[in-house]
């Protein structure tokens, strides 16, 4: 059951709990700062589409090398990322 004012789970005893929101954060490769983040609701797509959205503002930035892990080996998300050139 959910709070529909928070957006957080409540768990029944004996019952899993269900994740509702995700973090999402963009590091510097030399020492791990965070240089963007943002949350959005739990989900596959979401995740794809927040990393979009993160490395859209860091594009501004010039020149960067991006790297991720399997799950972002699809091509949704890669058409997109693609396109930028």
């Amino acid at each position: 059951m959910r709070s529909g004012r928070a957006g957080i789970a409540s768990q029944p005893v004996g019952s899993a709990l269900e994740l509702s929101y995700m973090g999402h954060v963009v590091t510097e490769n030399r020492n791990g700062f965070i240089v963007e983040a943002t949350v959005t609701q739990a989900g596959t797509s979401q995740e794809w589409d927040a990393a979009i959205e993160l490395l859209t503002r860091q594009r501004k930035k010039g020149h960067q090398t991006v790297g991720a892990d399997k799950g972002y080996d699809v091509g949704r998300f890669w058409n997109r990322a693609a396109s930028w050139g």
